[in-house]
């Protein structure tokens, strides 16, 4: 596994973008980006991953959350996750997801269960926070998601780009920026 740098540091984006519409209801867009772990391979996605569920989407909610409470103490006192020791309380926007649970490849999750989970943007206060190279999760679609999940807080994709597939009509789609081909037989253990 490769690590593209540490896996809770967030950097907020350079520029505000505004968006078209009349002043009084215009929304800016600002661009979140952040390190997480990359993987050299779907088996390697695949170990990291807690759950591995087929879900459809349900609803969503934008929200602000402090980034260390989905931290476990384990995590927090891992040196590898955590070189710097005691973090610096943040609070961040996440979108949180109702997904309803469709197959199970990996994980102690029932089928037709609803679980939450969540992906760094949403929209506070008129600002659009859209979190770089994360797929789009579109309510009603159907994806194929490999999570870290938390006593605390809501799941969340191990990274944004090999982290999550649309699944339709019987074809696996990942991010333009992911390069595995992902296939059901991948998902046999």
């Amino acid at each position: 596994m490769k690590r593209t740098g540490k896996l809770f540091v967030f950097l907020m984006s350079m520029a505000l973008i505004t968006n078209s519409g009349c002043a009084k209801t215009s929304q800016k867009e600002m661009i979140i980006s952040a390190d997480y772990p990359f993987y050299d391979t779907v088996e390697d996605a695949k170990n990291a991953a807690m759950e591995i569920v087929e879900v459809k989407v349900i609803s969503s909610e934008s929200v602000t959350l402090d980034a260390n409470e989905s931290l476990t103490d384990e995590q927090t006192n891992d040196s590898e996750r955590n070189p710097g020791g005691e973090t610096d309380r943040q609070s961040l926007p996440y979108t949180i997801y109702t997904v309803e649970v469709m197959q199970v490849y990996k994980g102690a999750v029932t089928v037709g269960n609803t679980i939450e989970m969540k992906q760094l943007g949403g929209t506070i206060d008129r600002v659009h926070y859209v979190q770089e190279d994360a797929m789009t999760i579109e309510i009603g679609n159907t994806y194929i998601m490999f999570l870290e999940t938390y006593e605390n807080s809501p799941a969340s994709l191990i990274n944004p780009i090999q982290g999550i597939y649309e699944y339709k009509d019987g074809k696996i789609t990942g991010s333009s920026k992911n390069t595995w081909v992902l296939t059901l037989e991948d998902m046999k253990e």
